[in-house]
């Protein structure tokens, strides 16, 4: 079996940079500057969910998908 390691490297950054804004998000919410930013220009509840999306729910399920494409060698971007 012959694994795709670049897909599997992004796809552990990305994990992880979800990872470390969830974990920043509930220890120091004030680091995250987009966060306050989102929070002033949608408003709290809106300006956090739109975060939560962006930055932490999207590279989560984006990194999971290239590694497991990574280790399956599966070609997730071309035909």
């Amino acid at each position: 079996m012959n694994a795709r390691w670049i897909e599997i490297a992004i796809g552990v950054l990305a994990i992880g940079y979800g990872i470390f804004t969830l974990y920043t998000r509930i220890r120091s919410p004030e680091r995250l500057t987009k966060l306050a930013s989102m929070k002033r220009v949608y408003g709290n509840k809106a300006g956090e969910i739109v975060h939560v999306i962006f930055y932490t729910i999207i590279p989560i399920v984006f990194g999971l998908i290239l590694l497991i494409s990574g280790i399956l060698n599966a070609n997730v971007f071309r035909n």
